[in-house]
């Protein structure tokens, strides 16, 4: 088929986490996991490039993910 796919990524993080990807449609599908949608072409390969920073021990205020863009 000649139709593009549509590629739905939700994906779950334990810790006080924020999740960088500059392309839109971001979302927050519950307090933890991140959601994003992409389109790939029929035939063609897709990447997706995204930033996942933890923080631990005393830098860790609560467990929650967030959500933002790389700089």
């Amino acid at each position: 088929t000649s139709k593009p796919i549509e590629v739905e990524v939700r994906r779950s993080f334990d810790g006080d986490v924020t999740f960088l990807y500059g392309l839109p449609g971001l979302k927050l599908f519950d307090f933890r996991t991140p959601e994003f949608t992409v389109s790939v072409d029929a035939g063609k390969k897709g990447e997706f490039n995204f930033e996942v920073v933890t923080r631990q021990g005393d830098n860790a205020k609560q467990n929650r993910v967030e959500l933002g863009k790389p700089k």
